[in-house]
């Protein structure tokens, strides 16, 4: 196939495609899961500095149990929020405004986390605030990769014209 040829595909209308490679990826997760693991220390730090956790309401935990959670959080990340961050991505390869990536890799973690908390109402509030402290831990992630995105031409389908 002629590399300066442009093949249509019905999806794009023959637009280029938003390709993340394999280092993008890796960057975006990385940042993600820093800004994740980093609220979460500020939480911790502040809830065991204020004295603010109180024993009959859900409290943070004592900073000491902040490594344990640092390293639970990367596994989950590693196991959950990689596999669907690789999804999302190729799925909105048709589209070519970087800002609604950013968008979808808010809400679509976001609602993901919240949905199981949203069947329980007294935790509900609870799965809002954590969904969203995710959707923007995934946003953020995604975001800077935003320049790293590659526009390639559609890949060709057996029934396109060559």
């Amino acid at each position: 196939m002629d590399p300066d040829s442009n093949p249509t595909d019905a999806a794009t209308g023959g637009r280029p495609h938003v390709v993340l490679n394999h280092s993008a990826i890796v960057k975006g997760w990385a940042v993600a899961v820093s800004a994740w693991l980093a609220g979460s220390l500020v939480l911790f730090w502040w809830s065991d500095a204020t004295g603010i956790a109180q024993p009959d309401t859900l409290r943070v935990p004592d900073l000491e149990v902040w490594p344990s959670f640092a390293v639970a959080s990367v596994w989950v990340a590693l196991v959950a929020a990689l596999p669907l961050g690789v999804a999302l991505a190729w799925l909105l390869r048709p589209v070519r405004r970087q800002r609604v990536h950013v968008a979808v890799f808010f809400a679509v973690p976001a609602t993901v986390l919240a949905g199981p908390f949203a069947l329980t109402p007294d935790a509900a509030s609870l799965g809002l605030v954590f969904g969203a402290a995710l959707g923007l831990c995934s946003a953020v992630g995604r975001a800077a990769v935003v320049r790293d995105a590659a526009r390639r031409p559609p890949e060709s389908t057996p029934d396109a014209p060559a």
